[in-house]
C-alpha cells in the first residue's frame, strides 16, 4: 500500500500536514475501468444505433449525455480520492474528444459534472426514510474571501 504524506508550503518551507494517499495499483485500475474504460466502450458500441436514430428522425440528432463529477475539474484532493478525481478528469476530456470526433456523424456528446450532494456514499449512511444529509462546511482551499455586492 502506498502511504504518503502531503506537505504545505509555509514561509518558504514544506511542513508535513496529513496522510492523503492510501491506495493500491489495483484500486486505480478498477476505478479507471469503471469510470473511464467502460464508458468509452459502451459509447463506441452504441454509436451505430445513435447514427441510425439520427437517420430515423429527420431534423433531430442523437446525443450522448455523460455524467462525470465536479471532482474532475477541481484541483483539491477530493478527500484523498486521487484515482476517482483523475478518472473523472479523464472522462471529461474523453467526452470532449468524442464530441469533436462524433460531430462528423452528427451525434452530439455532452457532459455534466454535478457537485457533492447527500447520498450514502458522501454521508456514510441514510436514515429510515432513505435520505442522507451532509454535516460539513464548504471550504475554499485558496483561502480567498468573497463579499456579496
Amino acid at each position: 500500500m502506498l502511504n504518503a504524506s502531503t506537505s504545505k508550503l509555509k514561509e518558504g518551507k514544506l511542513t508535513s500536514s496529513y496522510t492523503v494517499v492510501q491506495s493500491e495499483p489495483e484500486q486505480w485500475q478498477e476505478t479507471f475501468q469503471t469510470n473511464l474504460t467502460a464508458q468509452y466502450f459502451v459509447t463506441a458500441a452504441f454509436l451505430p444505433l445513435l447514427a441510425k436514430g439520427r437517420d430515423l428522425t429527420p431534423g433531430f440528432s442523437s446525443s450522448v449525455c455523460n455524467i462525470a463529477s465536479i471532482s474532475g475539474v477541481m484541483k483539491g484532493t477530493s478527500s484523498g480520492q486521487f484515482a476517482y478525481a483523475t478518472s473523472k478528469a479523464g472522462f471529461i476530456h474523453m467526452t470532449r474528444m468524442m464530441a469533436t470526433t462524433f460531430a462528423e456523424a452528427k451525434v452530439r456528446v455532452n457532459c455534466i459534472s454535478p457537485g457533492i450532494f447527500p447520498s450514502e456514499m458522501t454521508a456514510g449512511s441514510s436514515g429510515d426514510d432513505q435520505k442522507s444529509s451532509l454535516d460539513m462546511q464548504m471550504s475554499n482551499p485558496a483561502g480567498a474571501t468573497f463579499h456579496s455586492a
